[in-house]
């Protein structure tokens, strides 16, 4: 094996180190743009990329959101295809910057969690 072998993942295996589905695999890897590395019929990402998704993990298990992980750890992970000229940013009190994308993705992060609240008091 390779140096290069050695230090990637096989995605197929991140399905049943995080016991999740391959949606909810696939899902968290955009949120934390990460992006898949094909090597022949197989795909594969990088180990500091799972490392990464192993805090993300472990941040969820702790009653977290992905929002949450993000901004704690100052990611700006707005999409390039989508982020140009016109895509401000604002800087928030605590010094972190964010895109008009990453508010649109935290904003909707929030709505979710508070709707998930209201229904599982309903």
């Amino acid at each position: 094996m390779s140096d290069e072998e050695g230090s990637q993942i096989p995605v197929t295996q991140l399905f049943t180190r995080y016991g999740l589905s391959k949606s909810a695999v696939y899902k968290r890897m955009a949120d934390l743009g990460i992006k898949r590395q094909k090597l022949g019929n197989r795909a594969y990402i990088a180990a500091d990329q799972v490392a990464l998704l192993d805090e993300l993990h472990e941040h969820i298990k702790q009653g977290g959101n992905t929002a949450e992980f993000l901004v704690n750890r100052k990611l700006n992970l707005a999409n390039p295809a989508t982020t140009g000229a016109a895509d401000q940013s604002v800087e928030l009190s605590s010094g972190l910057v964010l895109s008009q994308t990453d508010l649109w993705k935290l904003a909707r992060a929030i709505i979710a969690e508070i709707v998930a609240i209201f229904r599982k008091g309903s």
